[in-house]
Order: C-alpha cells, then sequence, then structure tokens
C-alpha cells in the first residue's frame, strides 16, 4: 500500500491527477499492487510489481519515462524494461538508469549536461550506455545530471557538462584515482559536486566534475 504527499503537477503521485496535496492521502491506483520498490526523482519516477515490472509516472517530456511517449503520466503505467532484463533502476533528475542482472546499464531520458552520455537530445526508450563491464551499483540524485555506477574494480562517472572539459569524454569515464575501492557504500551526486561513502566510514569529496579535480579524504 502506498501513500503520497506533496507537489503533483505533472502528475508524479501517480493519483490520476495534477492536484497536489498537503496530507498523505492512499494511492488508489496502487492499492491492490503488490509493490517490491519505488525510484523516484523530482518529478518523475516509478514503482516495481512484485513480478518485476516497472510501471512509469509523472514528467515525461522528451520521453524521460522512456515508454517513447512524451505524454506526462499520471497513473502508474506499465513498462517494457524488464524485457530487456532490467531488474533495478536509478532515477536521476532528468534521466534514468536501469541495471540488468549481467551488470549491464541501460540509460533514458531527457537530455540536460551530457547527463545521457551523448549528444542525442532525448532518449525515449532505454539504451545500452554500459556492456560487458559488470556494474554492480549505481547512484545519481534527486535533481543532478551526473551518474556514478561502480564495477568490481572501476568506477565510472558522466554527466554535467564534462564535454566541456577539453579531452574529455561525454560517455562514461573510468574514475581511475577511485580504482579497486571495493567497499563504496553510497555516492551523494550533486549539482557539480560528489560525495562518496565508503564502508569504512571514510568520505571522499570531488569538489567539480567537470575538470575531474582531485578526490580529497573529507574524513577519516
Amino acid at each position: 500500500m502506498l501513500f503520497n504527499t506533496l507537489a503533483n503537477e505533472y502528475g508524479q503521485l501517480g493519483l490520476g491527477n495534477t492536484v497536489s496535496v498537503t496530507k498523505f492521502v492512499k494511492n488508489e491506483t496502487l492499492s491492490n499492487m503488490p509493490i517490491q520498490n519505488v525510484y523516484l526523482a523530482g518529478w518523475h519516477g516509478y514503482v516495481k510489481h512484485n513480478n518485476g515490472t516497472f510501471y512509469g509516472i509523472g514528467y515525461n517530456v522528451d520521453g524521460r519515462l522512456g515508454n517513447e511517449g512524451n505524454t506526462h503520466v499520471l497513473v502508474p503505467t506499465p513498462l517494457k524494461h524488464h524485457l530487456l532484463g532490467i531488474h533495478t533502476l536509478v532515477c536521476g533528475g532528468w534521466h534514468t538508469l536501469g541495471l540488468t542482472g549481467f551488470g549491464d546499464v541501460y540509460i533514458w531520458g531527457q537530455q540536460v549536461d551530457g547527463n545521457l552520455g551523448s549528444y542525442k537530445r532525448s532518449l525515449s526508450f532505454p539504451r545500452p550506455i554500459l556492456q560487458g563491464k559488470g556494474i554492480t551499483k549505481m547512484f545519481s540524485g534527486t535533481y543532478s545530471t551526473i551518474s556514478v555506477v561502480q564495477s568490481i574494480d572501476k568506477v565510472y562517472v558522466w554527466g554535467r557538462e564534462m564535454e566541456s572539459t577539453p579531452g574529455a569524454s561525454l560517455g562514461p569515464v573510468a574514475f581511475d584515482k577511485l580504482n579497486n575501492v571495493v567497499d563504496l557504500d553510497y555516492v551523494h551526486c550533486g549539482h557539480s559536486d560528489l560525495v562518496f561513502t565508503l564502508s569504512t566510514k571514510k568520505l571522499f569529496l570531488i569538489k567539480n566534475v567537470e575538470k575531474f579535480a582531485d578526490v580529497t579524504i573529507f574524513i577519516n
């Protein structure tokens, strides 16, 4: 059972309308759905059914929800992501990442600051961005254009106008300073900075993603 509150101008609460609410209300459209997980950004999101199907809701300009459409989705609508073997998602500010059981990463959404890892204006259906790398973890932020993914021995980063950096690739870049960091617990993706939290309680700070500033040990 799901309860919603706050802004709903694009139908992102999945209530079937665009009326914002100031207190928690029961989501009747999902009342009979066995929900496994919820993935949210500022204006769009997904719920995952126990059978593995993803349902998208909210803002959908330039196909942000990956359903090959441009109409905002007011009621949770099943998508086709599970046909690609995608089993978990991460929502960025204007994009979404999907991870398969084989460790491949797919991406879709609206182009902002290089968040799609390409020069395309939008991707209205999941497109592979990293394959054969054995990715195990993915991170982005509610209002961030940065994405971070990790394999067993590498950390890849892209987004936040990295294409403006001389010699930088628009797509995923292996961040060598974090190679072999196996205890990565969480990454906070901000506007142009990243904070890496390790299970050993250390924090690493990257102050400027565009220039790939040195990693700083913030707290030992």
